[in-house]
């Protein structure tokens, strides 16, 4: 992708002065308008299009969330809110990612990357081209090989951080790199030792040993935020203390 076209939907102004500020700092994004308004920018996206929508939450009239419902499929979405109690209700939305105010520039650029990785998985699914692809299917408990590029990767187990699932596609994130793999998260799980991850949430699973911190609705995994399912709470915090 040449060049990342965005807006920003907030009604704080300071907010949106600090997306717009961050933006400029990235030479392959553009910010296209700033909105105020649910109604406002809806009436926009009727007409134009764009790659990434930064999307508060708490706005008058219309929630950012009830936006992305309306909106259906579209523009990848990153949420940007004070609010952290929404987070669970934005991933199950298919968010790109959740940031809560205020934010730093490195955290805003690591949301950029998994938004252009949830264009990547769009632009796979419209070729019908699968990246990449599991090379052995049945349990290794030292890590998972995958075919890409006419070659093989072993992936060792100690240097998965999270898995996150976009339907028939996976995405497994280690500390330097990403792979996108043609395979379902429940297959996935089969393949990989119940005492070392967990599936945190239909779409996410996660290294027990990569755990920072454990709030609410979300897991610190490597730096990176990870939503936790109501149902599996209680149960991450069982495996968390060994019990």
């Amino acid at each position: 992708m040449e060049q990342i076209r965005c807006i920003v939907i907030d009604d704080e102004l300071p907010a949106t002065r600090i997306i717009e500020r961050y933006l400029s700092r990235l030479e392959n994004c553009v910010l296209l308008g700033k909105f105020t308004s649910v109604v406002e920018a809806m009436s926009w996206l009727r007409e134009n299009q764009c790659h990434i929508l930064f999307l508060d939450i708490a706005m008058p009239q219309h929630t950012g969330l009830e936006l992305v419902r309306m909106m259906g499929s579209g523009p990848a979405v990153i949420f940007t809110t004070a609010y952290s109690e929404f987070a669970l209700d934005a991933y199950e939305l298919d968010a790109a990612d959740y940031l809560l105010k205020p934010f730093s520039f490195e955290r805003f650029a690591r949301a950029i990357t998994k938004a252009e990785e949830l264009l990547e998985i769009k632009a796979l699914k419209a070729t019908g081209l699968p990246d990449a692809n599991l090379y052995h299917k049945e349990s290794d408990q030292s890590g998972l090989t995958i075919r890409s590029n006419g070659r093989l990767v072993k992936l060792a187990l100690q240097e998965i951080i999270y898995i996150q699932s976009y339907n028939e596609y996976v995405s497994i994130h280690t500390a330097s790199d990403r792979f996108l793999i043609y395979e379902r998260l429940k297959n996935i799980e089969k393949l990989l030792p119940a005492k070392k991850f967990y599936r945190v949430h239909r779409s996410y699973i996660v290294s027990l040993e990569k755990i920072r911190a454990f709030s609410g609705n979300l897991v610190d995994a490597g730096g990176v935020e990870i939503p936790v399912s109501r149902n599996n709470r209680s149960k991450l915090f069982k495996k968390m203390r060994n019990e």
